[in-house]
Order: structure tokens, then C-alpha cells, then sequence
């Protein structure tokens, strides 16, 4: 190993603190920006189980769903909203960042994962080095590289003006939105987005322990946003014909809950929008072995699957 590195540069204080803070630095909670909500009409759907629905599932000792009946909120369900909660905000009640800029800049947010992978996998090669070695550098280099991402984007996106502003604000309240239209006491309706990656943990279509799970692409959820107010006929003509395709989709998804018989555990349903147009309907339950779950072009075809599967 060469002795010739100039060890004054791990003497800068702010490139050591991005390594020896780095679980700091790059966890939700420690880098989350955002704006104080004034209400809580913004946070995540909190649905509350009425006594019926908890009779139900109290009282639910057959393990096979019968034919054309809502299944009963089941125990792995309740989680959600909390887990929901703590994944789009931070302890302060901020939007966190990287859900921002994910929905943001969904381009930007693969560059950083990129970066911030490279940085845990030198962290993890190199675990134990020393502070004055050749690792330690090139592992600090690599924290500043993946901050410097959120960094730019912040200083270009939300200070514009001068004073914070989170630019994804509006579409945060739509995804809030229609979650509280689609769910009811019984069961939850989670709304997920992503970007042209969609392979990250964050833009999975069973990222939340939800009976029921919708898929857009952020083009789709800004569209939303955008048009919902306007006065333009074109613009109102592609709200119209966004929200025209989530409803039918769940509907549709609802449907095959209901008229499912079976007696998968765990079992969940979703609907996935694509960016050409198309729709599609899965379903994922214990022991599954496809990551997307089982995949149908309709809710009719995704039943007859779900029952050659059981």
C-alpha cells in the first residue's frame, strides 16, 4: 500500500464526519427534509377497524373464504399505517427526503442508490481500517459522492425560492387522498409509486402490509396533481382518464377478493399501472415464489390462477 497519501485531507472535518456519521448520514430519519403538515389530514390513512369488522375476525374459524364475502381484516393488515407512516415521514412529521426525491426526480434517486450501494459496499470490504489508511479515504470519498446527489438536488429543487419548499408536496397529499377514498374500515388500500427503476424496495407493489395495493408511475401521480384543479379541457380530459383507470382497477381488484374461495394465507391482491397504458393484477401470499406475485391481464384471469394455484 502506498505511504505517499496526503493523510491531511482525512483532517477535513466535514469529509470524516460523512464516514464516522455515516449511519447518521444516511439513514431516513437523520437525512429527511421537509415542511411541518399544519393538519394531520396528510399523514397516512389511519382506518379504524369498527367492532363489526373485529367481530369478524374474531369470530372467523373457517381457514377457507367462502365465495363472494369479504374476507375479514386479518392481523398482519394492522400494521400498515404505522409502518406507512414512519416510511414517508420522519420523527419530526417531515416528508423524509429520499421519499421526495424518489417521487421527485426518480432518475436522480437511482443515481444516488447507485452511489450510496457503492459507499456500503467499501464500508463493509474495508470495515475495521484505519483512519489514516488509503481505504478510509476512499470510503469517505464515496459518502461525499452519494450526499453530494441530495445535496444538489436540494439546493436546485426545494431552495429555489430562497426558503425550504418540498416540490412533491401536493402529490404526497394525492397519494393521501386516494387512499382514503379506496380504503374502509375493513381492509386498507395502499397507493405506491416509481419510476423507470422499479426493481427498489421503495417502488415494490407489496411494500405495505395492505389487503389492497396500487402501482403508478410518478408521471401519473404528478399528472393527478397537476390537473386536478385545471381548468384546461385537455388537462381535465387526462385526470379524467387516469382516475377513470384506478377506479375500474380496483374495483376490479376488489371483485376478485370477494369472489375468491380459497384458503391462501397472507394472501393479498394488487393492480399495477404501466407507463404504455396497460394494467395488470396480481395477487401475492405465503409461500409465493414469483417476486410481482401471480400476474393476470384481468381480475377474472388472476381468479382462475389464484384457484389452479390453491
Amino acid at each position: 500500500m502506498s505511504n505517499s497519501i496526503n493523510v491531511n485531507l482525512l483532517k477535513n472535518e466535514n469529509l470524516k464526519t460523512n464516514v464516522l456519521n455515516s449511519n447518521k448520514l444516511f439513514s431516513q430519519a437523520e437525512v429527511a427534509i421537509g415542511e411541518k403538515e399544519k393538519s394531520n389530514t396528510d399523514d397516512a390513512v389511519a382506518v379504524n377497524i369498527s367492532r363489526e369488522s373485529q367481530l369478524k375476525y374474531e369470530n372467523n374459524s373457517v381457514n377457507v373464504k367462502k365465495r363472494g364475502v369479504t374476507s375479514a381484516r386479518e392481523l398482519w393488515e394492522n400494521d400498515t399505517v404505522n409502518y406507512k407512516r414512519d416510511s414517508r415521514k420522519d420523527f419530526y412529521g417531515n416528508y423524509d427526503i429520499l421519499e421526495s426525491l424518489r417521487l421527485d426526480e426518480p432518475e436522480t434517486y437511482d443515481k444516488y442508490m447507485e452511489l450510496h450501494n457503492a459507499y456500503c459496499d467499501l464500508r463493509h470490504a474495508y470495515e475495521g481500517c484505519s483512519e489514516q489508511s488509503e481505504e478510509f479515504l476512499e470510503i469517505a470519498k464515496a459518502a461525499c459522492k452519494a450526499s453530494d446527489v441530495i445535496s444538489e438536488w436540494r439546493e436546485r429543487r426545494c431552495m429555489s425560492t430562497g426558503r425550504f419548499k418540498n416540490p412533491v408536496t401536493g402529490s404526497f397529499s394525492m397519494v393521501n387522498n386516494l387512499e382514503q377514498i379506496y380504503s374502509d374500515a375493513t381492509h386498507d388500500t395502499s397507493f405506491n409509486y416509481y419510476g423507470k427503476n422499479s426493481d427498489s424496495y421503495r417502488s415494490s407493489l407489496w411494500r405495505y402490509n395492505s389487503k389492497f395495493n396500487v402501482l403508478l408511475t410518478t408521471d401519473m401521480l404528478k399528472c393527478l396533481e397537476n390537473n386536478k384543479k385545471s381548468d384546461n379541457k385537455k388537462d381535465k380530459e387526462k385526470y379524467d382518464s387516469i382516475m377513470g383507470k384506478i377506479d375500474n382497477a380496483v374495483n376490479e381488484m376488489k371483485r376478485a377478493e370477494k369472489e375468491y374461495e380459497g384458503n391462501f394465507e397472507w394472501l393479498r391482491f394488487g393492480v399495477k399501472l404501466w407507463d404504455d397504458g396497460r394494467v395488470t393484477y396480481h395477487a401475492n401470499y405465503k409461500g409465493c415464489k414469483e417476486k410481482n406475485g401471480i400476474m393476470a391481464d384481468s381480475a377474472d384471469e388472476l381468479l382462475e390462477k389464484l384457484m389452479n394455484n390453491n
